[in-house]
């Protein structure tokens, strides 16, 4: 977590250490980006013998068509190096949830597939997930303050994760989603683009479509 290394200077116009204010904003930032992950993790390890990242990736690859996607693929939309991915696959492969397989199209390219008992073991692994996040975050959170966290998170998104890739956003979406919510005829706050409604649909009859 960071510190208050050096005193704010207010002569400065943009001083070195954090202002007052930044400090008081980073650090609860800084205290729940080292919390957080460890209680996702424990969870789904407890419960599922699975890491997030495990079921992070197994997430992806059910929203892939046939459930497969190449490795090079699935490492960018999971922000994973291609060592740690190939470790988890392995991994995973041994224990029959995904099976990897030489590209038809490209001879140095592996597909990697979802199988059938690897996308049951993701379902099942859902609920305890799901109630999990909402302990943590969002029963913490009104209606209203769940819509402001979303918008906050698109902006620093739009740093990290600028073409949308990991967020499952494309180009221009960032725009369009950090808005400020508002009732439309037709609509309701804090709409989704259009294209999502495929995954809400999914997420309807049981696939995941969630990234995490």
């Amino acid at each position: 977590m960071s510190a208050q290394l050096f005193p704010y200077n207010r002569t400065v116009s943009r001083p070195r250490s954090f202002t007052p204010d930044e400090q008081a904003t980073w650090a609860p930032v800084a205290a729940m980006m080292e919390l957080l992950p460890r209680r996702i993790d424990a969870q789904l390890l407890r419960d599922d013998d699975l890491t997030h990242f495990d079921y992070f990736a197994m997430a992806v690859l059910t929203r892939a068509d046939e459930h497969t996607l190449r490795m090079s693929e699935l490492a960018d939309l999971t922000n994973a190096t291609r060592p740690r991915l190939s470790h988890v696959i392995g991994r995973l492969e041994k224990r029959g949830y995904v099976v990897r397989s030489k590209a038809s199209d490209d001879a140095r390219g592996t597909d990697v597939r979802l199988t059938h008992e690897g996308r049951r073991k993701a379902i099942a692994a859902t609920p305890g997930h799901v109630d999990n996040v909402r302990d943590v975050v969002l029963d913490a959170l009104t209606s209203d303050q769940r819509a402001q966290l979303r918008q906050i998170a698109y902006l620093v998104l739009e740093r990290l994760d600028p073409t949308g890739q990991v967020a499952g956003l494309g180009r221009g979406d960032f725009e369009q989603r950090r808005k400020r919510p508002r009732n439309t005829a037709g609509g309701h706050k804090g709409a989704e683009p259009q294209k999502y409604a495929s995954r809400r649909k999914a997420a309807r009859s049981g696939e995941i479509w969630s990234p995490g």
